[in-house]
């Protein structure tokens, strides 16, 4: 088997290398950093309204689906920039499709916070 330099020598390695990439990703990535605060936002908010655990389970979930689709644009994107700097008509489709992915996962987000928080909200208020 051939030795890669990349390559982590155990488990704990493995974990620090995760966890560098989660922490690149957040400090470099606007849109990653926008869904994690509106996520934890929106978990403080369910947790003010008394939001069941499954419920909150749900939550989490959803952000987290979001998050991956964002994280997942952004590897492609970048893997895109360093194959073809240069315009080309195949990566413009190849990143909107990417980006309709982030898209689609934040409507099924929205859709399911509206579900899940709406009622609380209007027996706050009535």
């Amino acid at each position: 088997m051939i030795r890669r330099p990349w390559r982590h020598r155990n488990l704990l390695e493995s974990f620090i290398g995760a966890f560098r990439g989660l922490v690149t990703i957040l400090r470099h990535e606007r849109y990653t950093k926008l869904v994690g605060f509106s996520g934890v936002l929106i978990i403080l908010f369910a947790v003010i309204l008394n939001v069941s655990l499954i419920e909150i389970a749900i939550l989490v979930t959803t952000i987290t689906i979001v998050l991956l689709a964002e994280i997942f644009n952004a590897a492609i994107e970048n893997v895109l920039n360093i194959l073809k700097p240069y315009r080309d008509h195949h990566v413009k489709v190849l990143k909107e499709v990417s980006a309709g992915m982030v898209l689609l996962a934040s409507f099924g987000a929205a859709i399911t916070g509206c579900l899940i928080l709406l009622p609380k909200i209007i027996l706050v208020l009535k």
